[in-house]
């Protein structure tokens, strides 16, 4: 029943609501459940590093006297000082006449003993070096100039007895660096000593160079067991540059005076390298900077001429190949410096070649180096690599050299070359394929299958060329520049594409896979090109016989090799037909 009409009681609020149960089974959440974006002003923030707090200049100088670098500057600042005080105090004294030269000059020689022995008392104590160093290079450099003053000033004595003596102050001094294992001190001297040598002599000459190259002789002992990188290159200088300088200074340096001081200078700059290998922390500067020693002799192809230039190269060539394969044996030089001197020495000797074969012999140096790195592969055990690349490098600039000398314009022209470079590009040629052939081989020896392929396509396209220039270059040689020798070069090139294709195409016919893809595809493009040349050039560049001939061999050989093809296909189908039954089996079969 209904309620009575009339005022309905309060509802009274709802205060809770019970938790809702989902209906049927609950699934886990699909993914990641990313956690809410924080709203504005929740950020964390993220901590800043600590400023560091600055250091007061106080501290700064505090530590640098600590390290030693305060009394460093200003003993070098002190050094400096002197040595101007000195030479005022000898120009002063010159022009106001106060003392007379011997005084002056015994008072620089006395001044310069007593420089130098108080910087050996004082270096006797380690602590005390860093000023005791200053002591003796201003000693050495005051005694130095006691000598300038007493040869170039007041010519007392010869520049030969100065150079005595200043080699003597030297020698005492780097002994001194040796003695406290200081770089910078040696470095110091050798420098000095190299700037006041010429002004001791009055220029470049063959004094000065030979007593740089026994300077440099000298000094060496003092570097050994020391890593002395600086002074070895400090050295090198003083016995390349000399030599190089005495080729444009005005004197009557003799070819034997010049060959004795370039293989001096080449023999040491190579030996101390070989003798600082053990100890130095830099090798592979030393490995590049010892071969330097052959630039005087590049240089000196004017004055010595170019067979006696050709010999001594090709002697530094070799010494270097040959110290490239035993430094092993010597000293503990890795691969990668064995490499730098087997680099130096092939680039040595394919100048050499070059320049005994003339002005224009670039060619038969690089393709003749490049030859005899590819035949030592066989024999060269960690090295193969090396020579491998060197090779292919120094035969890819000959290529290069053989276009630039006019090689293609002898395949177009009938005289477009004079007759001593057709006999160069002919020799070249001849270098170059036997160079290709031998480093293909070698390539092939340390690759796949499918880059072997690769290797002999690129390497056959670079031979054909060369044989286009050989066959031209020879028949333009034979016939003295005559359309007939042209044309018969052609000839004989067009017939030599034809049988290289024919010889890869047979050859692929025992390849499988990509290999003999490759082969087919190249041989098959030889041939096309062959057939090109046959109506695009041949037909209109020659005429006559040479014509004829050309046609009629690469006709012949088309021929040949399509009767080849067919008679290994017939064979191949009557293989077929043998396996294949023809019906069912005449002898009784017995199933047990």
């Amino acid at each position: 029943p209904y309620p009575p009409p009339g005022p309905r009681p309060p509802v009274p609020p709802i205060t809770h609501i019970p938790p809702v149960t989902p209906f049927g089974p609950q699934m886990a959440p699909f993914g990641p459940q990313m956690a809410p974006y924080p709203g504005p002003g929740q950020h964390p923030g993220v901590p800043l590093p600590p400023r560091q707090p600055s250091i007061p200049l106080r501290d700064r100088i505090a530590a640098a006297a600590e390290r030693g670098t305060i009394g460093k500057v200003l003993a070098f600042v002190g050094v400096a000082i002197t040595l101007i005080g000195v030479i005022l105090l000898l120009v002063a004294a010159a022009q106001a006449g106060w003392l007379r030269p011997e005084l002056r000059v015994a008072g620089g020689a006395v001044l310069a003993a007593v420089l130098f022995g108080a910087g050996v008392v004082i270096g006797r104590t380690p602590e005390k070096r860093t000023g005791a160093l200053g002591l003796v290079a201003t000693g050495t450099a005051t005694a130095w100039f006691t000598i300038l003053a007493a040869t170039s000033l007041y010519h007392w004595i010869p520049g030969t007895a100065g150079l005595i003596a200043a080699g003597a102050v030297a020698a005492a001094g780097l002994g001194i660096a040796r003695w406290w294992d200081s770089q910078p001190l040696g470095v110091t001297l050798a420098v000095a000593l190299l700037i006041l040598a010429p002004f001791l002599t009055g220029g470049v000459d063959l004094t000065l160079v030979v007593f740089l190259l026994v300077y440099a002789t000298a000094s060496l002992g003092v570097q050994l067991g020391r890593d002395w990188t600086a002074m070895y290159i400090l050295n090198t200088v003083a016995a390349v540059i000399p030599p190089a300088l005495l080729l444009v200074a005005p004197g009557d340096t003799t070819v034997v005076q010049f060959v004795l001081v370039a293989s001096a200078a080449f023999l040491l700059t190579l030996g101390s390298a070989v003798c600082l290998l053990r100890t130095t922390s830099h090798p592979m500067l030393l490995a590049l900077i010892a071969p330097v020693g052959v630039l005087p002799i590049i240089g000196a192809t004017d004055l010595l001429g170019h067979p006696i230039a050709a010999i001594m190269l090709a002697s530094a060539g070799i010494l270097l190949v040959v110290l490239a394969f035993t430094a092993q044996l010597i000293t503990t030089a890795p691969l990668q410096i064995r490499t730098v001197w087997l680099s130096a020495g092939a680039a040595s000797g394919a100048i050499a070649i070059g320049l005994a074969a003339g002005a224009q012999g670039a060619t038969l140096g690089l393709f003749g180096v490049a030859l005899a790195m590819g035949l030592s592969v066989r024999y060269a055990g960690e090295l193969a690599t090396a020579l491998r690349v060197i090779g292919t490098v120094l035969g890819s600039f000959g290529l290069l050299v053989m276009l630039g000398q006019g090689a293609l314009d002898q395949v177009l022209t009938a005289d477009a070359v004079a007759e001593p470079l057709r006999i160069t590009l002919a020799v070249g040629a001849a270098l170059a394929v036997a160079a290709v052939t031998v480093l293909a081989y070698c390539w092939m020896r340390v690759s796949d299958k499918n880059t072997q392929g690769s290797i002999v396509m690129l390497a056959g396209l670079i031979s054909l060329g060369l044989l286009t220039i050989l066959c031209v270059s020879l028949g333009a040689w034979v016939s003295d520049g005559t359309d007939g020798g042209f044309r018969a070069g052609h000839m004989a090139a067009t017939i030599v594409w034809a049988s290289t294709a024919v010889i890869a195409l047979l050859w692929a016919r025992r390849l499988h896979g990509t290999p003999k893809t490759l082969a087919m595809t190249g041989g098959l493009g030889v041939i096309g090109a062959a057939v090109a040349k046959l109506f695009l050039f041949d037909l209109t560049a020659l005429d006559g016989l040479f014509r004829a001939i050309a046609f009629i061999v690469v006709g012949l050989l088309l021929l040949s090799l399509g009767v080849a093809y067919a008679q290994s296909l017939t064979g191949r189908s009557d293989d077929t037909d043998r396996l294949t039954p023809n019906g069912p089996p005449t002898m009784p079969m017995h199933i047990g």
